[in-house]
């Protein structure tokens, strides 16, 4: 066997970058009864990995009982888990029952604040009656307009003499 092509398929090996056959050659070199004794210090190694995989458990151990059913460890995840899922439905009707009461509340709210009251006016059944207060009330808002037209005519009166200071500012310039 070529030695230079062992030393280096150790150097690819111990740097992780070799196949599975390749490694399968080297363990078939170091598994032969003569080795160089440049390589001897490798030979233990890979005579263990070959016999490692080799080795199987004859004896298995076969149980005859149930692991849960001695320790009772997925009966409590059972009823940990009804306990869980209860607790999930309750937290969404809880969710729902809350919604559902802000819902009425605001509603109910909306609604008185939304009607109006109603103002009664006395009301005339005899229309000469209605006639004769729609005249008053008429004759009560132009009798207070008609003061208010006093004041206009006053300041009428001060926009004249605004217009006779600024001719005569305009003269002084």
């Amino acid at each position: 066997m070529d030695f230079k092509r062992i030393r280096y398929l150790l150097e690819k090996y111990w740097e992780g970058e070799t196949t599975l056959l390749e490694e399968k050659e080297l363990k078939e070199f170091f598994n032969r009864k003569y080795v160089p004794d440049e390589f001897r210090e490798y030979q233990s190694y890979f005579v263990y990995l070959d016999q490692s995989i080799k080795i199987t458990l004859k004896d298995e151990p076969k149980l005859d009982y149930n692991i849960e059913e001695v320790t009772g460890i997925s009966k409590k995840l059972k009823v940990y888990r009804k306990k869980q899922s209860i607790q999930n439905y309750m937290k969404v009707a809880a969710t729902f029952l809350i919604l559902l009461v802000a819902t009425v509340i605001y509603q109910t709210e909306i609604k008185v604040e939304k009607q109006p009251e109603i103002v009664r006016v006395d009301t005339y059944e005899d229309p000469e009656v209605a006639l004769e207060e729609a005249k008053k009330a008429l004759l009560l808002v132009s009798a207070q307009l008609n003061s208010g037209s006093k004041y206009v005519v006053e300041i009428s009166h001060l926009s004249s003499a605004n217009k006779y200071f600024k001719n005569t500012k305009k003269k002084e310039e």
